[in-house]
């Protein structure tokens, strides 16, 4: 049997843009029509040359921060170039950089550590600068991700392939095709029958069984809306649910 390949993806995600490019390149490296990858993704304070020395291809992702790369790279890079000095020679790489500029400085700043490395370049620079664009990332599954530690493996992240609610006052109703989700909204009403619970499924077929999952954390994005003005967005907020579940 073929062994699987390691694809790590290193990125700082300081805002939620720089959140829904990680989210996409993962969601890219992990689709259906790709086999025999195995995708982990870590912060750059979290990557550890360990990481870096037992992947196959790395794709780093960075901010353009006064014209430089973040400082979460950098340290990515100071902490991993001599152990992996001449020990990962010719590893494929591929950068993204969110610009607000130009980000030829950044791409400059990493070029010089990667020569030293002597990595390998496997696709050409993704340059995201100027105004924050949809097409840089965003798409409806976007909006829900799992992300799940292994105390051995590392980390996955996966994306809810199907969602829904169910309203309780009428149950029979199907809304997994709504371009929305709701959950919990009483809009006045104390009665149970209002209430709307959450439903999502995320394929988790390609952990192995006697993983042990040492955390999971489920993300979402939602929108709060003013009372009986349901068409008003007022704010949008980032949640995470932490569930402390192992499992053999």
């Amino acid at each position: 049997m073929t062994k699987n390949k390691t694809l790590l993806i290193v990125s700082n995600i300081p805002s939620p843009n720089t959140q829904v490019l990680a989210e996409a390149a993962v969601r890219g490296a992990s689709h259906a029509d790709i086999s025999n990858i195995d995708v982990i993704f870590h912060s750059p304070f979290d990557a550890s040359p360990e990481d870096v020395m037992n992947c196959d291809a790395i794709l780093l992702g960075t901010t353009e921060n006064f014209g430089y790369m973040s400082g979460a790279m950098k340290d990515f890079f100071d902490r991993i170039y001599y152990p992996c000095l001449e020990h990962t020679e010719a590893l494929p790489y591929a950068i993204y950089i969110r610009a607000g500029l130009d980000g030829a400085g950044t791409e400059i700043a990493m070029q010089k550590i990667i020569t030293g490395l002597k990595w390998k370049q496997a696709q050409d620079l993704l340059l995201c600068h100027g105004e924050f664009k949809d097409e840089f990332g965003v798409t409806r599954n976007d909006t829900t991700f799992a992300h799940i530690w292994d105390s051995t493996e590392g980390e996955w992240i996966f994306n809810a392939i199907n969602d829904s609610y169910v309203f309780q006052k009428i149950p029979s109703i199907n809304y997994g095709s709504e371009s929305y989700l709701v959950v919990s909204n009483n809009y006045g009403n104390n009665s149970s029958d209002w209430q709307r619970q959450l439903l999502m499924k995320f394929n988790l077929s390609t952990i192995p069984s006697i993983t042990n999952i040492t955390q999971a954390q489920l993300y979402l994005y939602y929108y709060d809306y003013e009372k009986n003005t349901s068409s008003n967005i007022r704010n949008i907020f980032r949640l995470k649910i932490i569930c402390s579940r192992n499992r053999k």
